[in-house]
Parts: structure tokens; C-alpha cells; sequence
């Protein structure tokens, strides 16, 4: 196997494999980063980039609708000890929230809302750890009611 050396000789390569010799042209690596010129970035390439770190951010906040750190009840740290059900009890906070907003201009409506929250709250304290009891399946019932 040969390769190019910058004087433009050929000169015999050993054991090198012939994809890597024959990157090597001129005495520059085909395939090599250029350096970065300012305001060359496609506007394209920034749009994507700022969507990956939006969806990035949404990922990382994705979660448990509290703070974690001050869970105090045994469903609570339940919750936060599992990233699938800490992930399904955010999504029911952002669920609830989302309906609570529809509901602002029914304030009767509304506090059937709040109370039905606060019921599905007290079902879940008390139904936490009875043989039978999935949070998971519960969670993901009630956010089903939630976006109805």
C-alpha cells in the first residue's frame, strides 16, 4: 500500500489499512474539521440546535410534580424513586394545570375541577401500598380524565 507524502512522493505504507493511507493527500487528513469561520453557521443549523435544546430542557424537566428533596409521604418518595411514574405525576400536574386554565371563566366548573383533584389525591395516599395497587395504573388514569 502506497501513500502520498506533501513532497507528492509515493512511499510504501506497512500494515497501515488502505482507507486510512489513502485519506492522507498532500500531507492534509481528508475528512479533517476545517476551522470555524465566523458567520458561517447555516441558519438552518442554529433552528435545529435550538430545537434539540428545547426538547433537551423539556426532557431534564420533566418529572415528579414537587420538589423531590421534600417528599415526606411514602407515596411521595414512591413516586420520585421511579423516573416512569415521577414522569406520569408530572404529566397529570401539567394536565390539571392545562385544565384549570380552560376552566378560568366557570368558576363552577372549576371547583368541581379542584375537588376532584383533591379526591384523586386522597384515593391515592390511601390506597398507596394495599396489595392490588398500581400508582402507575392510577396515574395514568387519571391523566386520561384530565385531557378528556
Amino acid at each position: 500500500m502506497t501513500a502520498r507524502t506533501r513532497s507528492g512522493s509515493s512511499e510504501q505504507v506497512a500494515g497501515a489499512p488502505a482507507m486510512l493511507a489513502s485519506a492522507v493527500v498532500g500531507g492534509a487528513i481528508l475528512g479533517a474539521p476545517k476551522p470555524f469561520r465566523r458567520g458561517t453557521m447555516k441558519p438552518a443549523i442554529v433552528i435545529r440546535a435550538l430545537g434539540l435544546l428545547v426538547l433537551t430542557a423539556t426532557s431534564a424537566n420533566a418529572g415528579a410534580s414537587f420538589d423531590c428533596g421534600k417528599a415526606a409521604t411514602q407515596v411521595e418518595r414512591a413516586i420520585c424513586a421511579d423516573p416512569a411514574i415521577a414522569d406520569l405525576d408530572g404529566q397529570v400536574a401539567v394536565a390539571y394545570k392545562a385544565a384549570r386554565q380552560s376552566l378560568a371563566a366557570e368558576p363552577k366548573r372549576l371547583a368541581e375541577l379542584a375537588a376532584a383533584q383533591q379526591s384523586f389525591i386522597a384515593r391515592r395516599n390511601s390506597a398507596f401500598g394495599q396489595p392490588g395497587f398500581s400508582l402507575a395504573e392510577l396515574l395514568a388514569k387519571r391523566l386520561a380524565e384530565l385531557r378528556q
